[in-house]
């Protein structure tokens, strides 16, 4: 009797669930087997290429490395955007401002050349001022506090692989308490509502929505394109 509605409970679920396991299944195929054999075609070169209020993506070669959100990636976009997994805003002076699981920080460029991470960088068309970025960076050091933990990364995890139009999943008060996300940023998060702080919508959708990889086909947005530099200078050669 218990084997029986073991066995029901299961065909129930996954009767339920099929369109979310086709979606994980999709997504492991593309990543896993056809994403190994697209590799790196172009990185930023040189933090002199920078200004502040760039918005940086960050991501490295392996398929392996926060998988998830490259799963999300390879799901919504093509294999060759499937390595931007993380997300921050240039400060100048070689710092960027990014939010964490231990909360929203300051840290060096630097660091992530150092890591092994590919880094590419996009730069709002349309902003001129730097009082605006000024206004931007002091939206990023007062929330400093927020912090999302890994049960934060466990719901943007899914909700990035889950439909849009799942949303109401998500968006329940009670999930937030759970998730201790009243008070939190992911690192797409506080870039979209910093933006919006400071009086420009970037994006149509909720922060949380927002993938790092969607910000290469953002409208207000245009590559940066890299400054050669003597070798001595920090950063990466560009792949021919």
């Amino acid at each position: 009797m218990t084997v029986y509605f073991l066995l029901k409970y299961l065909f129930y679920t996954c009767l339920i669930l099929w369109p979310v396991t086709l979606v994980f299944t999709v997504g492991a195929i593309r990543l896993f087997i056809y994403g190994k054999k697209v590799g790196f075609t172009q990185s930023l070169v040189y933090e002199s290429s920078l200004k502040k209020g760039d918005i940086l993506l960050m991501g490295k070669q392996s398929v392996y490395h926060s998988w998830q959100i490259q799963m999300a990636n390879v799901l919504t976009g093509p294999l060759e955007e499937r390595f931007w997994t993380h997300t921050a805003l240039y400060a100048g002076d070689g710092k960027l401002w990014e939010a964490r699981p231990e909360g929203v920080h300051e840290r060096r460029l630097a660091d992530y050349f150092e890591e092994g991470y590919y880094v590419f960088a996009v730069r709002h068309r349309y902003i001129k001022e730097d009082g605006c970025f000024d206004r931007l960076m002091d939206f990023f050091k007062d929330n400093q506090d927020c912090r999302y933990g890994w049960i934060g990364v466990l719901f943007y995890s899914l909700s990035i692989l889950i439909p849009v139009g799942m949303d109401f999943v998500f968006k329940n008060k009670k999930v937030d308490e759970f998730c201790h996300l009243d008070h939190a940023y992911f690192c797409s998060e506080i870039i979209v509502d910093g933006f919006q702080s400071i009086g420009f919508r970037i994006s149509a959708y909720d922060g949380w929505r927002v993938k790092p990889a969607d910000f290469l086909h953002n409208p207000f947005f245009e590559p940066v394109s890299p400054v050669l530099q003597p070798k001595a200078a920090v950063g990466r050669e560009m792949p021919v």
